[in-house]
This record gives C-alpha cells, structure tokens and sequence, in this order.
C-alpha cells in the first residue's frame, strides 16, 4: 500500500481520491483550491464551527467496500487553538451500526459534551459504512490509514479559502496533528482496533462507549506499551459496559484477565460517577458498569464528557473580559 506522508501532502497536494505517488501531481496551487472545493458545508453555533468535507482519505470510498460517501465532520470548538508547536490536537469518533457520522452531533450531543469539558481539541467524525450493519472501516483498516487522515485535515484546515468560509483561522502554516484520542460507540469498535494498530500515528487515549466487542489483544498489547512509563504518560482506557447486553460484558472480562496476566492494574467501577477527579486522573484503566440504552450510552451521565476532563488535552482558557473604564465619582463641584 502507497504510505503518504505529511511533506508529500504538502509538497505534492496529492489529496485526489485514492492518490498515489505518480507522474503529473497537482501542483501546491492546485491542491489549495481543492482543499476548498472539499468544504461542503459550514454550520455555527455557541459551541464552535462544524465544518463537513470530503477528504481523499476518509474511510471511503475503499477497493474493498462498496460505500462511498467520503464525509469528514470537523468541529472546531469555540477557543480553540493550535498548541505552541503548531500541533493540533484531535478527537476521533466513530459511529456505530446502522448510522452515520452526523447521528452522534444531533443523538449524543459531542460538540457540546466537548465545549462542556473545555478542552482544546478538534472533533473528527469520519463517515463509516451508512446506515448499514457493517464494521468495515475502509483505508482507515489498512496501515497508515489514521495517519493520512489527521494529516490530511491538519491540511486543509491550512487552506485560506477553508478559513474564510469557516470565518476563523484555525490551523497555521505547517500544522500536524498533536495529541490523539480514539473513541467510538457500538460497531465503531473494529475501525477503532485497526486504527490503534495499524494507523502508525500515536494514540495517547481510547474511550470505549459499550463498544468492546474483540480485538481485546491489541487493547492490551497498546496498554501495555507504556506501562512502565511515569503515569501521566502511560496509555489510558475508559471502557463503558451494559451487563445487560452480555456480548460487551464477557469481552470486558476477558480483557480485564489478558490486563492482570500482563500486571497492568485497572479498576472496575459500577457507575461513573461514583469515580472522583482525581481517581480518574490516578487510574489509567477504568472499566465503568451502565445501565443506559445501548444507543444512549456515550450521551447518558454526559459520559463523553466525564472522559474528557482528565484527558491528556490542555483546557481552553475561559474568554479575557474587556476592561471598560469606570466613571469617577468624586464630589459635585459648584459653581458660583
């Protein structure tokens, strides 16, 4: 498979669909103009801009699926900023069965759910299989594929015409992605997986919204990547469960065997929010008991945003308030 690196985006534009190393690349020039053809739509609102695209490394349209809509939603919430590096950090959500990217920003509310936690992070909401009850996951199954995506957005984000339509600057010159966390709910597990494994970018967190269906090996095996790095740099895993469900509750506990044969300690939980702050802050590996609908579950208790407050994310800084002066009351003069 064609590995394309962020220089080779930025030197070469190569963002056509499926783009590979050959003759006749567009030049810098015309890739910025495509950068803003890819802008499809732009929606406001208190909580930020959401930007919906369609980027040549979405998930589709893939050799090996049938789908393709190639939608990216980007979220850029309200006081974001790019980090000292020129970094970008970024949240990426996959949806689940039988729905689409725009379903969790309307159902399960994570724009506000981010803004709520105030943390200084892009939302990426990649378009998976539509409305279809498939785990395909398209490029982002393949090595690399995660990769190009994030870079492919800290791109266009670069773009002028991007921004003016957006009416905020978002990315400087030179971006990249920063720091990266994965969540998804229900069948979003499986691109999620081979995103941790295969995406060749690093993961510093995975929230798991009653979406731990298999590919418990390669949780483990990432977990215990940096166990025996100082805590705040250690991987970090929230993993939410119905036990009623049953499917997601025996994984979890085969997970929770594969953790303790690698000495990696966790904690279980019934409900989150019986967990403090500072417990999450302590415990890298935290497995929390719901009893919420399976379609609910990112959205109930505000779970999203529960994760996020301990999350290796720096927080917006609230909004400055404009000094305006103050009248001087002194004594009343008289006049003669």
């Amino acid at each position: 498979m064609t590995i394309i690196s962020r220089r080779a985006l930025l030197s070469w534009g190569a963002l056509s669909a499926g783009a590979a190393l050959t003759a006749g690349l567009p030049t810098i020039a015309a890739a910025k103009s495509r950068s803003a053809r890819k802008l499809k739509a732009v929606e406001r609102s208190a909580h930020g801009t959401t930007l919906r695209m369609r980027l040549a490394h979405a998930p589709f349209p893939d050799v090996d699926a049938p789908y393709r809509d190639s939608t990216v939603y980007i979220h850029v919430p309200t006081g974001f900023s790019a980090n000292p590096d020129g970094t970008l950090d970024m949240l990426v959500h996959f949806h689940g069965l039988n729905s689409r990217a725009s379903d969790p920003l309307r159902k399960h509310r994570v724009r506000e759910q981010l803004a709520s936690s105030r943390k200084n992070a892009l939302l990426i909401l990649p378009q998976g299989p539509d409305r279809a009850n498939d785990t395909a996951g398209g490029k982002l199954d393949k090595v690399y594929g995660l990769k190009n995506l994030l870079t492919e957005v800290a791109l266009v984000l670069q773009d002028e015409e991007v921004q003016a339509r957006a009416e905020r600057f978002i990315a400087p010159p030179d971006a990249s992605p920063g720091r990266v966390i994965l969540s998804a709910h229900s069948g979003g597990f499986q691109v999620l997986a081979h995103s941790l494994a295969r995406g060749r970018i690093p993961v510093q967190e995975v929230y798991l919204f009653d979406a731990l269906y298999g590919f418990t090996g390669i949780f483990a095996n990432w977990l215990a990547q940096t166990r025996h790095e100082p805590r705040p740099a250690q991987h970090r895993l929230f993993s939410y469960y119905n036990p009623e469900g049953k499917l997601t509750e025996e994984w979890t506990e085969t997970l929770m065997r594969q953790l303790k044969a690698r000495g990696i300690a966790y904690r279980a939980a019934e409900f989150a929010g019986h967990l403090q702050p500072e417990e999450l802050e302590r415990d890298r590996v935290v497995f929390m008991q719901t009893h919420a609908p399976h379609d609910l579950v990112p959205v109930h208790g505000e779970a999203l945003h529960y994760c996020l407050k301990t999350s290796c994310f720096s927080t917006i800084a609230p909004p400055q308030r404009r000094n305006t002066p103050q009248a001087q009351v002194g004594p009343l003069s008289t006049r003669p």
